[in-house]
């Protein structure tokens, strides 16, 4: 096994599970301020909820860029492994997860623009 990739395979690891936490936190903070802009009338509110939603967007898009993590972490992992030709699998087809980074506070990027990313 490759040394570099199996450092690089730890890196993703270690990665996607800090963007897994950071989202959950950034998700019980969107709640909590939800919840405030219910408290809080007029525009005011409006704002303080539109906010809360932007902050949801955001973990949306961050879920989207940890299955792509996981995804490099497999292939990764496979690229470590003893290659069987008999146990093999086909790469999992690229997902069409460009149309949901979009809100209030995203810019709309096509499925290319995020393949060209990640892919």
């Amino acid at each position: 096994m490759d040394s570099r990739l199996s450092r690089a395979l730890r890196e993703v690891e270690v990665a996607r599970a800090e963007l897994d936490d950071m989202a959950l936190r950034a998700i019980v903070a969107a709640e909590s301020v939800n919840l405030i802009s219910s408290l809080v009338t007029g525009s005011n509110g409006d704002a303080i909820h539109e906010v809360a939603d932007m902050v949801l967007e955001a973990c949306t898009l961050a879920d989207v860029i940890g299955q792509r993590l996981s995804k490099v972490g497999t292939t990764l992992a496979e690229a470590t492994a003893t290659y069987d030709p008999q146990t093999a699998q086909a790469r999992s087809p690229m997902t069409a997860d460009g149309a949901v980074a979009v809100g209030p506070g995203l810019t709309r990027i096509t499925q290319d623009e995020v393949d060209a990313i990640f892919g």
